[in-house]
C-alpha cells in the first residue's frame, strides 16, 4: 500500500538507482503515471516525457480492459474479452480514443514532437497494472523508436502480469509483485485523488526546467574545468 502517486514514485526511484546518469527519457502514462514518473524524474534527474494511451473497457465491465491505443494509432486487443462484441462498436471505440489521445498530446506538449527512445534506455511507467493492456501499446510505440532497452517499471501489478510483460521488454521493475493483486490499482493507494490535464502539464513542465536547469549546471562546470 502507498500512501499516494508521489510516495510510490520514491519507492521505484530507488530501485532505479541504477538508470541514474544515463542516456534515459522517461515517459509516463498519463494521467495516473505522471506523478510517479515526476518523483523518478527529480529523485534521479532524469528527463520526463509521456507516451499517451487509452484503454477502452468492456461494456458490461468498466473495469475490464479489452483494447488499447495509443496516441500513434497502434492498438493491442484482448480477442477473448471481444467476444461477442460488435466490430462496428469496437471501431467507433478506437476513433474516439485516438482522437482522446491526440487531444492530450497537444495539451500536455503544446505542440512539442514526441521524444525519440532512439538508442536511449525508454523507462515506461504508470501507476499500477491490472492486465497490463495499456502498458503493451506504449512498449509497442516505443519499440518503433528503436531504443536501446525498454523498460518497465511500476509500482504494482500482478505476479502473472509481470511475468508476462518480462517477456517483451529487457527489465521489469515492481514495487510490490502481488501473488494476491486486490483487483484494481486504486486499492493500492491511500489517496488515489484524480490527476487532472492541469496536474499533468504542471508536473511536465517542472520536471523538464528541473532537469535543464541542471543540465545547464553540469554544463557551465565542465566548461570552467576545461578552461582551468
Amino acid at each position: 500500500m502507498f500512501f499516494d502517486r508521489y510516495a510510490a514514485g520514491a519507492v521505484l526511484a530507488q530501485k532505479l538507482r541504477q538508470y541514474q546518469n544515463r542516456d534515459v527519457v522517461l515517459y509516463a502514462l498519463p494521467s495516473g503515471g505522471v506523478p510517479v514518473g515526476y518523483e523518478i524524474s527529480r529523485a534521479l534527474n532524469l528527463p520526463l516525457n509521456v507516451v499517451i494511451v487509452q484503454k477502452i473497457c468492456h461494456p458490461i465491465s468498466r473495469e475490464y480492459g479489452i483494447c488499447a491505443v495509443s496516441e500513434d494509432g497502434q492498438s493491442v486487443k484482448d480477442e477473448c474479452g471481444l467476444c461477442g462484441l460488435e466490430e462496428s462498436w469496437l471501431n467507433y471505440e478506437i476513433s474516439e480514443k485516438l482522437a482522446e489521445a491526440q487531444r492530450r498530446r497537444g495539451i500536455y506538449k503544446r505542440g512539442e514532437p514526441f521524444v525519440s527512445a532512439e538508442n536511449k534506455i525508454a523507462i515506461i511507467i504508470d501507476d499500477g497494472v491490472t492486465t497490463g493492456i495499456t502498458l503493451k501499446a506504449a512498449i509497442m510505440t516505443i519499440q518503433d523508436q528503436w531504443p536501446e532497452q525498454i523498460v518497465i517499471a511500476t509500482p504494482v501489478a500482478p505476479h502473472e502480469v509481470v511475468q508476462d510483460l518480462r517477456l517483451l521488454v529487457d527489465a521489469v521493475i515492481v514495487g510490490q509483485d502481488d501473488t494476491e493483486y486486490l483487483g484494481t490499482v486504486n486499492s493500492y493507494y491511500v489517496d488515489n485523488s484524480e490527476v487532472t490535464d492541469e496536474d499533468v502539464t504542471a508536473l511536465l513542465t517542472d520536471a523538464n526546467r528541473r532537469f535543464i536547469s541542471s543540465l545547464t549546471v553540469r554544463l557551465e562546470l565542465t566548461k570552467d574545468f576545461i578552461h582551468s
